[in-house]
C-alpha cells in the first residue's frame, strides 16, 4: 500500500479546480496562451472575446509598463526558435504517445496519492520546484522512473522491475 509521507505538498482546495470564467464548474482546460483555466467551449469564447493576455506578455507589463507589439513578436520568434532545438530533456511526440500506451503506467496512475502529486504540479506557479518536491516522494520517482524507461528505453532505469499496485502490504 503506497504511504504519502512529505507535508510539503498540500491538498487541493475545491477552488483550485474551479473554472475561472464561470466559477461554477471545475476546469478541465487551461488556455494556452495565458494558462487561465476554464470548463467548457462557451466559457473558453467567452474568455477569447474579453481579450486573452498571453501570459509573458501579463509578466512584462506588471514589470516595465506595457509591452509594444514589436516587442512581443521578438520575444516569441526567439522563443520558437528556442524550442526547435534538442536538448538533453527533449521527448519526441512520438515516444510521448507510447506513454498513453503503458498498461503498467495506467495502472500505476490508479494511485490516489500520485495523482494529487501531479495534479499539484500541473497547477503551481512554479512548476520546477513542485517536481524537485514531489522527486523526493517514493511514489512520484517510481513514476518517473517508468516513463524514464517508457521514453529512454536504451536507458532502462528499471531494468526489470515492476510495481504491482495490487499488492496491499
Amino acid at each position: 500500500m503506497w504511504k504519502f509521507f512529505n507535508k510539503d505538498i498540500p491538498i487541493m482546495s475545491a477552488n483550485t479546480f474551479t473554472c475561472e470564467i464561470c466559477k461554477k464548474s471545475m476546469h478541465k482546460y487551461k488556455c494556452p496562451k495565458c494558462l487561465l483555466k476554464y470548463c467548457s467551449v462557451s466559457c473558453f469564447k467567452s474568455h477569447k472575446e474579453s481579450g486573452c493576455i498571453p501570459q509573458n506578455v501579463k509578466q512584462d507589463q506588471t514589470e516595465d509598463g506595457p509591452t509594444s507589439s514589436s516587442d512581443f513578436l521578438a520575444k516569441q520568434e526567439t522563443h520558437c526558435i528556442e524550442e526547435t532545438f534538442d536538448t538533453e530533456d527533449y521527448v519526441p511526440s512520438g515516444m510521448l504517445g507510447k506513454l498513453g500506451e503503458s498498461e503498467e503506467l495506467k495502472m500505476v496512475l490508479q494511485n490516489h496519492n500520485l495523482r494529487e502529486v501531479i495534479l499539484h504540479i500541473d497547477h503551481a506557479q512554479k512548476p520546477d520546484i513542485a517536481i524537485a518536491k514531489a522527486m523526493q516522494e517514493p511514489i512520484f520517482t517510481e513514476f518517473a522512473d517508468h516513463c524514464l524507461a517508457i521514453v529512454e528505453p536504451g536507458n532502462n532505469i528499471l531494468k526489470s522491475v515492476r510495481l504491482d499496485v495490487t499488492d496491499s502490504d
